[in-house]
This record gives structure tokens, C-alpha cells and sequence, in this order.
């Protein structure tokens, strides 16, 4: 099974982006908005993911990495947005402020700063 995906108006404030399911994120994450992050439906399973993004500050980045869907919901946001505000410091600490990708996602973070992105993806079914 393979998904070409894009997510337009993918907003960045804490310069990353990551690919995860909303399992991720536990049950008491923030309320997942659809102006500035995605929500793509994808049957559950492990994925190679190929992504890129075309004109950031640092031009035309790209990458490969796993992602595991669990609940059949792959989200494309800045975790930022997402993840409960007390629990924010916690996360970063706990991946050297996404320098270590946190286990079945992938974290994009080569932008060169803030801004709105449009993110191409390949996902292939593992």
C-alpha cells in the first residue's frame, strides 16, 4: 500500500514538524485545528516515509524515515500546537528538542526557521 500525500498551510513555531499518529499525543492533547496542521486517514501500519519540502529558508529539504500509524490517523503538525502546554518541556527535554526522533515518528526540522510549508510525502507500507 502506498500514499502520496501533500499538506499545504503546515504552520511552524517551534521550527519542526513532525509525522506522527495521534496516538502520539495521548488522550488529552490540545484540539487538533485544520487551519495550520493535517489530518490524513491511513490504514493502520508501519510506513518508509520519503518527505519533502520545497521553499524554505534553507531552500528544498528532504528525508526518509519510519512511521508507525496505529490508529489509522497520521498527523503533519508542529507538536507545538498540539501537545498539552505542561507537558511541552518535558517532550523537549526528552528528545533533545526533537534531535532524537521520538520511537514511530518522523520529525522534520531542516526548514531553517518559522514559517508556513507545504509537505510532499510518499508513504510505503513496510
Amino acid at each position: 500500500m502506498t500514499y502520496n500525500l501533500i499538506a499545504k498551510n503546515i504552520g511552524v513555531d517551534s521550527g519542526t514538524i513532525l509525522l506522527s499518529d495521534v496516538d502520539f499525543y495521548g488522550k488529552d492533547h490540545k484540539p487538533i485545528e485544520r487551519k495550520y496542521q493535517k489530518v490524513f486517514r491511513v490504514e493502520p501500519g508501519c510506513y518508509n516515509v520519503e518527505w519533502k519540502i520545497d521553499n524554505t529558508f534553507d531552500g528544498t529539504v528532504d528525508g526518509i524515515g519510519v512511521v508507525n500509524i496505529t490508529s489509522g490517523k497520521l498527523v503533519v503538525s508542529d507538536p507545538c500546537y498540539i501537545v498539552e502546554e505542561s507537558k511541552w518541556d518535558e517532550l523537549l527535554e526528552m528528545t533533545n528538542y526533537f534531535e532524537k526522533e521520538p520511537e514511530g515518528t518522523v520529525v522534520l526540522n531542516s526548514m531553517g526557521g518559522d514559517g508556513i510549508y507545504e509537505v510532499e510525502m510518499v508513504l510505503e507500507k513496510v
